[in-house]
């Protein structure tokens, strides 16, 4: 592709044109050395987009100079590209200047470059420039506060029309004369926010406010503030690198879906800082490596992290990360989970295995993608992870997608700590057998609204309330009147087993209610594979409990539990036997109106709950995936004693899980210390017992208090 081209004068230019064209000119930099020849220049601005097309310019994401390269390369990787689907950017091109100033419009615009690059038509020029010319520059900002981000990608669009006769002198002008104007605007906004108003973990609003800057710094040196926008960009990254993620890697927002959100941004500005010389600190590369593997280790197995807070489900949703730093740095493990989970992206082409996914392509380019091709793959084993410093854990017995597989969230709530945080303290989402099971279906639009209030409620989740009380009482969608720190106390992880216990204090209240709630989950990963989730209240006073499971799939009551249902596999919620639990279907306002906001069909997402008065007490749950040929185990509860003295299961619980080949026995005391237990013939000295038997073959575990380790 050359940039030798002649710049011609659109014969339609307007008194709005000429106005960008000064208010461009005037944001140059004269006395940059690159401009001599500009500034002698009889018509500045022609020259000037020529100097822009023709000098040397800046490495980006994608060497838009090779453009021949580019698509023989896309060509031959990639089926999508050979039959590009143009529909998203026909609809854009059909779009009203009204309709795209709505919110975050023109959010795939950059579809309209792909589309020239794809079909050659220059039609697809002229749409993007239309949007820019047809109105005072300023009055095509959308994002609001993340104006950042949408100059971002309207950079992108504006490098993909470099060589397109439909994209017109004054088309050029107008675009630039935007990006110019959203940069600053980016700035003056992300500049004036402030700790106070945020709260220490607003952090990510200026990494998504400011997103262009870095680009506009190092692409543009011949403009105002460019420089300056550049440093400016270099420490806010920093700062978020080394002030806002835990030891684990996780970020201190807690929303696992901002994070992979802003670790793409930040995955984006190391690699224009590394192919422009631009100096980073020596540690900036590994934070953010730790911080990508971080959500890869907690993944699901369909390629997504686990839907806790202000996030959808969005199966293989962490191939891009893991792709991108992959195809950056060349991480061998980051390469497996890309190639492990780029298939489960919803409607995705036929793509080389191996190469780079065609997703990820324009965010590295060509020399991306040949590091990603030479880079091998390593399995990271992926085992059961706890990252006790952020508070998040994932159980699963393979790396396979068809592994069972539960992730917990014990993360900090309030006071506006987490503030894309939900009251979902010891959430679970469930998979087995390759089904969603039990989860969250994402958070509605942000608002005031019956839906979002809702959204962000202890009941919204597959969690436990007492006495209907939140976690955290919230003020609003933002901020909380209260905080909760969970604990988890101990953590195991064995090649047969694993165990979690965390324990929070949200539901303390003084002195009328002086209650604490601790869930601890054990799961068998050998076969019959399957989880024990003990829910442990203390409490002095008589509440009624109420414990929620949301269900992904179809679901019925079966008996005294829950059957969820896929197409060929299904999991039983099942208390043990004569509990003196109230079961119920949930249907009510909030969850209605929920329901409505994310278009979801009551049938295939229902709600349940079980419901009893207590004081001090453990309910008891198992989990238990099936398929459609096995039938339903059998659970019971069974006196247990400590040192000689029956309990009552606020003090130690014994259940007894009977299969068609197997039984097994578990004996768990509450009490913190290790004692003789008892149930039935079953005896150990300790905390945990279990006592699995069938086939001919027995085993048996025991646990003592000194084992595993806790979460902080």
């Amino acid at each position: 592709m050359t940039y030798a081209m002649e710049i011609l004068a659109d014969e339609n230019r307007t008194e709005l044109d000429a106005a960008k064209e000064k208010s461009l000119l005037d944001r140059v930099d004269w006395s940059h050395p690159a401009l001599e020849s500009v500034r002698e220049a009889p018509d500045k601005a022609a020259a000037l987009l020529a100097h822009l097309a023709t000098s040397p310019r800046r490495n980006y994401q994608f060497e838009y100079e090779c453009k021949g390269e580019i698509l023989a390369f896309l060509n031959e990787h990639y089926e999508a590209w050979r039959n590009f689907d143009t529909t998203e950017a026909d609809r854009l091109e059909a779009l009203s200047i009204e309709e795209a100033q709505g919110p975050r419009a023109l959010s795939t615009v950059a579809r309209l470059g792909q589309a020239w690059w794809a079909t050659g038509d220059p039609r697809y020029g002229r749409a993007f420039e239309r949007f820019y010319r047809a109105l005072p520059t300023g009055e095509m900002f959308n994002w609001q506060h993340f104006n950042g981000s949408q100059g971002a990608i309207e950079l992108d669009t504006w490098l993909y029309f470099s060589d397109c006769e439909g994209f017109t002198r004054e088309g050029r002008i107008a675009v630039l004369d935007h990006i110019c104007a959203i940069t600053d605007d980016a700035w003056e906004r992300t500049s004036g926010w402030t700790q106070r108003t945020l709260g220490p973990e607003g952090h990510n609003w200026y990494l998504h406010g400011m997103h262009v800057l870095p680009f506009y710094g190092i692409f543009f040196p011949e403009f105002k503030q460019a420089d300056y926008y550049l440093r400016s960009s270099i420490g806010i990254m920093e700062e978020h690198l080394r002030g806002h993620y835990r030891a684990d890697g996780g970020a201190r927002e807690t929303s696992l879906g901002y994070q992979g959100g802003s670790l793409t941004h930040l995955w984006d500005f190391y690699l224009l800082a590394q192919r422009n010389g631009v100096p980073l600190s020596s540690e900036y590369r590994d934070r953010l490596l730790h911080a990508t593997h971080f959500l890869l280790r907690l993944a699901t197995p369909n390629g997504s992290s686990p839907c806790f807070g202000d996030m959808k489900p969005n199966p293989g949703g962490l191939t891009n990360l893991a792709a991108v730093s992959a195809a950056v740095t060349g991480d061998r493990e980051a390469k497996w989970y890309a190639e492990r989970f780029r298939h489960h992206r919803p409607g995705v082409q036929r793509e080389t295995q191996g190469e780079l996914p065609l997703s990820v392509f324009w965010k590295v380019g060509l020399a991306g993608a040949r590091v990603y091709a030479g880079t091998r793959s390593q399995n990271p084993r992926h085992k059961s992870v706890l990252m006790g410093a952020t508070g998040y854990g994932a159980m699963r017995n393979s790396d396979h997608e068809f592994a069972n597989y539960l992730a917990v969230a014990a993360a900090d709530r309030g006071p506006i700590v987490t503030s894309h945080g939900h009251n979902e303290v010891f959430s679970m989402e469930i998979h087995a057998l390759g089904q969603r099971f039990v989860g969250e279906m994402g958070c509605v639009n942000y608002g005031d609204s019956p839906a979002r209030e809702y959204d962000q409620k202890t009941e919204a989740h597959t969690c436990l309330t007492i006495d209907g009380m939140e976690q955290a009482e919230l003020e609003n969608q933002w901020r909380w009147k209260s905080q909760v720190i969970p604990c988890v106390r101990r953590w195991i992880r064995e090649d047969t087993h694993d165990f979690f216990d965390g324990v929070h204090e949200g539901f303390n209240r003084g002195p009328d209610k002086r209650i604490l709630h601790a869930r601890k989950i054990l799961f068998f990963k050998s076969e019959p594979s399957y989880f024990l989730v003990f829910d442990w209240i203390d409490s002095d006073t008589e509440n009624p409990v109420s414990a929620y499971f949301h269900g992904c799939c179809p679901g019925e009551l079966e008996g005294d539990g829950i059957r969820l249902d896929s197409s060929n596999a299904s999991l039983a919620i099942l208390p043990p036997e004569d509990s003196g639990l109230h079961l119920e279907r949930v249907s009510d306002a909030g969850l209605d109106a929920y329901r409505e906001a994310r278009n979801l069909n009551a049938e295939n997402y229902p709600v349940f709950a079980f419901r009893k008065k207590i004081t001090s007490d453990c309910l008891v749950w198992g989990i238990v995936p099936r398929k459609s040929s096995e039938s339903t185990p059998q659970i019971k509860r069974l006196p247990v004693s400590l040192n000689g003295k029956e309990e009552p299961a606020s003090r130690a619980v014994a259940v007894e899980v009977q299969f068609d080949s197997h039984t097994d026995h578990v004996m768990l005391s509450h009490t913190g210390f290790d004692a003789e237990m008892k149930a039935g013939t079953h005896s150990a000295w300790g905390f945990l017992s279990i006592n699995r038997s069938g086939d001919g073959l027995e085993s048996r575990i025991i646990h003592r208090v000194s084992d595993g380790v806790c979460g902080r």
